[in-house]
């Protein structure tokens, strides 16, 4: 009796690993993707206080000025680092963005962004950094939506 169990425990723990590699592969595809669109905003007229989203990162007053950033070279960092990891991902730091001079950089690096992360990967993925990234775009749309063209808006609603 005692070795049907474990047969059974067995077999069911093979079957589990099987529908969680099958629930990664499909994550990734574009049949998910495109399941996952629902509608595509024109326009946008949320323009909120940049102050929302200082309560999540620490009260530092520095700003930081981005110049010549190659937006490639952000994403290759280790997954291992855990801490730097989400704050990168999570994009908190657009709050202290020189807001005059980083529009057109802020964008390069969300357009990289998206053409890394855009399908499902687990680590960009998980579910704080998720809300945590959604949160920085939003409040930030006076750096990363003013002034974009029609295909990075889709690409940035779709990464949403």
């Amino acid at each position: 009796m005692y070795r049907l169990k474990s047969i059974k425990l067995y077999f069911f723990s093979i079957l589990k690993l099987f529908f969680l590699s099958f629930r990664n592969i499909y994550l990734k595809t574009n049949f998910y993707n495109k399941k996952l669109v629902t509608f595509i905003p024109e326009r946008i007229f949320y323009n909120p206080s940049t102050y929302l989203s200082t309560s999540l990162t620490s009260s530092v007053g520095d700003f930081y000025k981005i110049t010549n950033t190659e937006p490639k070279l952000l994403w290759h960092t280790n997954i291992r680092e855990k801490q730097e990891f989400e704050n990168l991902h999570s994009f908190l730091w657009l709050n202290r963005l020189d807001r005059k001079n980083s529009k057109t950089i802020t964008k390069n690096i969300i357009a990289s962004w998206i053409n890394n992360f855009f399908n499902y990967h687990q680590n960009t993925w998980d579910m704080e950094i998720t809300a945590k990234r959604i949160i920085a775009w939003s409040s930030n749309t006076d750096i990363t939506l003013e002034d974009s063209n029609k295909i990075y808006r889709e690409n940035f609603f779709l990464s949403l």
